[in-house]
Order: structure tokens, then sequence, then C-alpha cells
């Protein structure tokens, strides 16, 4: 799966998605710069990915839009206004990541013992490596969405 930031991207959206894809080794940074989303989906099509995770901001908070492919189209399934973001380095990359929660849909179910959890519960994600915390963030609002771009 890729993730990328929206056109002319701030320092948080950039950060959020270079440390999202630090941690989750499904996912894959793409910077985007003035490349139009059409492009990043053919990409995304042409790699096998069926999920593409896009970061824009909206006033002072982060919005997390999931796109999702059917057949040869991209659409807009769900997005997540979120707040709050922690972040704290690794000091190394993990492997594997065992998640749960509905925020993680997007995610292959993984039945393994790995050395990152990911939880969502109240609303919130936490990402704990070693049971320490690593990466947090609050979702304020979740929508669904079914735009055909």
């Amino acid at each position: 799966m890729l993730i990328t930031t929206s056109r002319n991207a701030d320092i948080s959206q950039k950060r959020f998605c270079k440390y999202l894809s630090s941690l989750i080794s499904e996912i894959q940074h793409i910077p985007r710069g003035q490349t139009p989303l059409k492009k990043i989906f053919e990409k995304s099509s042409y790699l096998g990915h069926n999920f593409l995770l896009v970061v824009e901001k909206k006033k002072e908070n982060l919005k997390l839009v999931v796109y999702k492919r059917k057949e040869k189209e991209f659409f807009s399934d769900k997005s997540f206004l979120i707040s709050e973001v922690f972040y704290k380095k690794p000091k190394t990359r993990p492997q594997e990541i065992n998640h749960k929660g509905k925020f993680f849909y997007f995610l292959e179910e993984k039945d393994k013992d790995s050395e990152i959890k990911a939880v969502e519960e109240n609303q919130e994600v936490k990402f704990t490596l070693n049971k320490e915390l690593v990466f947090s963030f609050k979702i304020l609002k979740e929508e669904s969405q079914w735009l055909i771009l």
C-alpha cells in the first residue's frame, strides 16, 4: 500500500507519512510534490496495491483519506480526521505489526506475535514497540465516502 500527501504539503503531513511507513512495513511512502493524484493511482495499481492513503491538512488537524481500488479505478472509501499526533523514533524498524481496530481495515489481517502492537480504543490509535509508546493519534471524526476518481 502507498501513502502520500496532498499537494504543497506542510511538515506535519510529511512527518506523518514517513513515520507511519517506517512503523508499518506494508506501507510505502511516495513523496508527491506536484504529481497529479491520477499518476499516484496508476503507480499504486501497477504495483498491485488495493489501497492508497493520502494525508491532507484540514485547519490544524490532519485528514487521512483512504482510497480503495475496484477493478481499474480508485474510489474514496473513508476519511479520518486526526489530531494530537505523538511521535517517538524507535531504535530499530519493526518487521511485523499486530493490529486491532476498525481503523486498520486497509491492512492485511495477521495472527502473529510481533514487535509492534497497534491498537485502537476509545477513538485513539496507539503503536507500542516492546511495550513503549512510539506513535499515537486521536480520531476526531470518521466519514464514509464514495467518490469516483
